[in-house]
């Protein structure tokens, strides 16, 4: 199992901010996934697709625009990342959303 960059697994735990990763996919549809810490210590994964013509108009992207959107509630960061190996991606590739083009 690989793991998060220190200075993500920080922003997450020290600084309680979410980070994000953008998914590998091709066609029509552009993905992300998120994580947020929540106020009792422990995360959501939030794992979603958008139609990218909806990301070129710079479209308020929410939940009723969002495909394949799954949230998984996990307690440790350990959790976290085997939640996003299960989803194909790798843990090490997460960052602050902003450089990822994390559109909401």
């Amino acid at each position: 199992m690989t793991s998060m960059r220190t200075e993500v697994r920080n922003r997450l735990t020290m600084l309680h901010k979410p980070v994000a990763l953008r998914r590998r996919f091709t066609g029509s549809r552009r993905g992300w996934i998120g994580v947020y810490p929540l106020q009792d210590g422990s995360y959501n994964v939030r794992s979603f697709t958008v139609d990218a013509d909806l990301l070129a108009d710079e479209n308020q992207i929410w939940d009723g625009v969002m495909h394949d959107l799954s949230d998984t509630p996990c307690a440790t960061i350990e959790d976290v990342e085997r939640v996003v190996e299960g989803l194909g991606e790798r843990p090490e590739d997460f960052d602050a959303p902003w450089n990822v083009d994390y559109p909401i």
